[in-house]
């Protein structure tokens, strides 16, 4: 808990490590992030918020390391990045995005 008296963040436990849903909390009660442990680590979809609400980024993780495609966005939830990983490295094509959606910048990995 935050000392506020705010739940900071829940998770389970199975055999000693973090297993199942994991929440995490911004300090004014707002949902900072949530996903899935298994065996103590990031497993499958992940997804994290702004202080406002907003989704803020979701990612996959397989193997302890990002995989797969992900989004960010900017606090007013227009797109900020986009792209994919591969064992945690950025690949292909990601895209960057103004506040106002249009396209800033591409890159190739």
């Amino acid at each position: 808990y935050y000392d506020n008296g705010q739940l900071k963040n829940s998770w389970s436990y199975k055999e000693g490590e973090r297993d199942g849903l994991y929440k995490n909390y911004h300090e004014n009660g707002q949902l900072s992030g949530e996903g899935f442990m298994k065996n103590g680590e990031p497993d499958g979809r992940w997804d994290y918020y702004h202080e406002n609400g907003r989704l803020k980024s979701k990612s996959f993780f397989k193997d302890e390391e990002r995989d797969g495609p992900y989004k960010s966005y900017h606090e007013n939830g227009k797109l900020e990045y986009k792209g994919s990983y591969k064992n945690g490295k950025k690949i292909g094509q990601w895209n960057k995005y103004y506040t106002n959606g249009k396209l800033e910048s591409k890159k190739k990995w």
